[in-house]
């Protein structure tokens, strides 16, 4: 009975990461997107003489930062649905077949 109940608090904790890790992949790819606009808005300030280069490596920096954080965010994700499968007991090729497809 104890093991049963560890298994169960496990696959709920599981699932919890997984619901988790899709908000956060979420704004990750907002914080992504919005880096993405503020390196334009540097480029275009930049032409007119606005904005310095240091401006621009600045954002492009944090540019690259907010794509690292979403590819991780990503990476915890399919680290945490393989960790709830594998818990469920329904791991198995044709889901490593999907999460591979998922990565690429």
């Amino acid at each position: 009975e104890a093991q049963r109940r560890r298994l169960r608090r496990e696959v709920l904790d599981l699932h919890a990461g997984v619901v988790d890790g899709i908000a956060l992949i979420e704004s990750a790819g907002q914080a992504v997107a919005a880096a993405a606009r503020a390196v334009a808005s540097i480029e275009v300030g930049q032409q007119l003489g606005t904005q310095t280069m240091l401006d621009l490596l600045q954002d492009i920096q944090i540019h690259g930062a907010a794509r690292s954080a979403h590819s991780q965010a990503r990476h915890r994700w399919v680290l945490e649905r393989l960790l709830l499968r594998q818990a469920a007991g329904a791991d198995g090729v044709a889901e490593l077949a999907a999460i591979q497809q998922l990565l690429d």
